[in-house]
């Protein structure tokens, strides 16, 4: 019998500036699981009972969060991910300060997003 596939959680920092509305987008690293694509920002993922304080502490910029109901959820080979969206709005000097690509809501198809990350965006935009 197959062993049960572990569940992972996660954070996925949904970032707007306010000024134009952009969403922020970085590139993974080359190693590791899913390797240079794009990514909505996002804590590590961790074991299912990770405290949330610690998974907040790698936003990437300190905002006022909101955290938008339900979760994604996405299986991967080994391991069941469920993700919760946290979204902000930060102002065009914040935004300044932070690695990544800024892109209109369109323009996200111009980038290598993963599947899980296109249902991020889905769920965000749900609530936009």
């Amino acid at each position: 019998k197959k062993e049960p596939k572990p569940t992972r959680v996660g954070y996925a920092f949904w970032i707007r500036r306010e000024d134009d509305g952009r969403i922020l987008i970085r590139r993974r690293p080359e190693k590791g699981l899913l390797g240079g694509l794009y990514e909505i920002p996002g804590s590590d993922w961790r074991a299912i009972d990770a405290p949330d304080d610690v998974m907040l502490s790698e936003a990437p910029v300190k905002a006022q969060w909101s955290e938008l109901d339900g979760t994604v959820g996405h299986t991967f080979t080994h391991f069941h991910l469920n993700v919760s969206v946290l979204a902000t709005t930060i102002s065009p000097d914040q935004a300044k300060q932070l690695d990544g690509s800024w892109t209109t809501i369109d323009g996200l198809s111009d980038f290598a997003l993963p599947t899980v990350m296109k249902k991020i965006v889905r769920h965000a935009l749900k609530y936009r």
